[in-house]
């Protein structure tokens, strides 16, 4: 029993000093080692949750397994410094007069630009559906080897351009606070464009302003562009009941429209712009 006990302690005592020396080295090591081993780390992560995968579709399809993977990994490793895997381009309106072509180039970077991997390299002609009468909103999906892209377009009829920003006019917006800001217009239901999505990283200011990743939208002449914010009061709390706010204007073709989202902690004013293209 005392031999047992002693290793015990022993072993204790070694664990112990072997921890110690990691966080020490983890301490001196510099900012872009860290960084190369936190990248590491999720990439070995990433391999664990491919190894685990269940689905049918992503098992007999090597490419699909693949690209649905990778975009996980993006969301997992990488979305709380560049954002999710997805991409809300154009930041201003297309005119659909004629057949639209969209030049898609997506890579995945390396350390150097030769060794640069082209994920997708594609150039649809995007046509809006024959005889709508009203505005709509369809998607299109591209299938490629390594990956498949999904446009989603809204044509627009009759539109004009309304450039949308935000600022703080009464309180101050919570450091922990998170929130979408997103526009749409009331002939298309249940869809709309995300001026700022709800991840976990702080709402981006400048002084008062709230800095919108997106602030250019299409709305019809006779319509209505109703901006929404959903707020989350904190990143811990991801549970908690996300409280939608809405701003309703009536477009113009020229001038500014002024509207308030009262969120609770704050007051923000939003101001749009409009404009014919």
């Amino acid at each position: 029993m005392s031999l047992d006990v002693q290793f015990k302690r022993d072993h204790e005592v070694e664990g112990q000093a072997e921890d110690e020396a990691a966080k020490k080295m983890k301490v001196e090591l510099d900012a872009v080692e860290r960084k190369r081993l936190a990248e590491a780390e999720g990439v070995a992560k990433f391999i664990r949750f491919f190894n685990t995968v269940e689905d049918e579709e992503e098992l007999t399809d090597y490419y699909a397994a693949q690209a649905k993977q990778l975009r996980k990994f993006w969301e997992s490793l990488y979305h709380g410094r560049y954002g999710y895997f997805e991409d809300e381009s154009p930041s201003r309106a297309v005119n659909f007069g004629d057949p639209v072509i969209l030049e898609v180039e997506l890579k995945v970077k390396s350390n150097t630009e030769s060794e640069d991997r082209v994920l997708s390299f594609l150039a649809p002609r995007l046509k809006s559906p024959a005889f709508a009468p009203d505005s709509s909103m369809f998607k299109k999906c591209y299938t490629s080897k390594l990956s498949t892209l999904e446009f989603t377009v809204g044509h627009i009829f009759y539109s004009l351009e309304a450039t949308i920003s935000v600022k703080v006019i009464e309180g101050s917006w919570l450091g922990d606070c998170r929130a979408q800001f997103a526009a749409s217009t009331a002939s298309i239901e249940d869809e709309e464009v995300v001026l700022l999505g709800l991840g976990d990283e702080k709402v981006p200011l400048d002084g008062d302003n709230i800095l919108l990743s997106r602030c250019v939208v299409s709305v019809e002449l006779e319509g209505q562009l109703i901006v929404s914010a959903s707020v989350r009061r904190s990143k811990e709390a991801r549970d908690e009941t996300v409280e939608d706010h809405a701003a309703f204007f009536t477009p113009f073709k020229m001038g500014r429209s002024y509207g308030e989202l009262n969120v609770g902690f704050c007051k923000t004013e939003v101001t749009v712009a409009w404009s014919l293209f």
